[in-house]
């Protein structure tokens, strides 16, 4: 009994970014490295998921773990990831979140000398088709350079997510 414990318990521990790798056997857990390993059953959840490891012996349960959770972080990706243009002109930011819910809404932030704020008059998005996104023109009035960032907040299926940082220069 000892030795179930101790699998149950190493089994736990054996987690990437959204991968939960359970072991079949102690000695699995002990040499699995990656997610391919042999001897290890893979899940990647595609929202947060709990796992709980239960013992069976005999007909009936010996153990059961403790509840693990595996947390999703969605990715963004962008169009772009920096852009140059003349003073005067307007521009769009486009790009997909997955996985993600239907419905789902992205947020774009901008910082503009130092601290990061929510583009004001409009920065919020529905992703559509389920996970793609485009924001309305916006224009470039003065000559500057500032950065651009699209977020989606967190919920209890998903992560916070965080694009990457777009550079933008007005000249």
């Amino acid at each position: 009994m000892t030795g179930a414990r101790a699998f149950i318990r190493l089994a736990l521990c054996v987690t990437t970014a959204t991968t939960l790798v359970v072991a079949v056997s102690p000695s699995a857990v002990a040499a699995a490295k990656s997610p391919a390993d042999p001897g290890a059953v893979v899940d990647s959840p595609l929202a947060t998921t709990q796992y709980r490891l239960r013992f069976v012996f005999a007909g009936g349960t010996a153990a059961t773990s403790t509840t693990a959770t595996v947390a999703v972080r969605p990715q963004i990706s962008l169009a772009s990831s920096s852009f140059t243009l003349r003073k005067g002109r307007t521009y769009r930011l486009s790009g997909r979140v997955f996985p993600v819910e239907i419905g789902r809404k992205v947020t774009v932030w901008t910082n503009r000398g130092g601290a990061w704020r929510p583009v004001s008059g409009g920065g919020t998005y529905t992703l559509v088709h389920g996970t793609s996104f485009v924001t309305r023109l916006f224009g470039t009035p003065k000559r500057e350079n500032y950065k651009l960032q699209v977020r989606l907040a967190g919920n209890a299926s998903y992560r916070a997510a965080r694009s990457v940082v777009v550079k933008a220069t007005i000249r």
